[in-house]
């Protein structure tokens, strides 16, 4: 079981208060969760993105500010992918995971 971590009340209080302004996309609204609003900053960059629940619009940490400067604070999701390693060494020695490519015209 995981271990949970203390938070004060204050915090959560601040939390409850944002969520409030937080909505679930409906059918025709547009959610840009792929790249930065003002950059082409992915998940897969330095430190994600971060996606603010009210306007299902994505950030960067370098462009969130501009975000809290226009529309004031707001509840943000943040998003990082990372790449995790599929080759696994077995006690035998053999690399389990890998299957073989064939490519054409090489």
């Amino acid at each position: 079981m995981a271990a949970t971590a203390a938070v004060d009340e204050a915090a959560l209080a601040a939390v409850r208060g944002l969520m409030r302004a937080a909505r679930v996309p409906g059918h025709f609204d547009k959610v840009y969760k792929e790249e930065c609003m003002f950059c082409f900053a992915s998940n897969e960059s330095p430190g994600g993105l971060f996606i603010n629940l009210s306007t299902h619009q994505a950030f960067d940490a370098e462009h969130l500010p501009l975000d809290q400067q226009r529309g004031g604070p707001a509840l943000y999701l943040h998003q990082q992918a990372r790449k995790v390693s599929q080759r696994r060494l077995t006690p035998s020695g053999s690399w389990r995971g890998m299957k073989p490519v064939q490519a054409v015209g090489t």
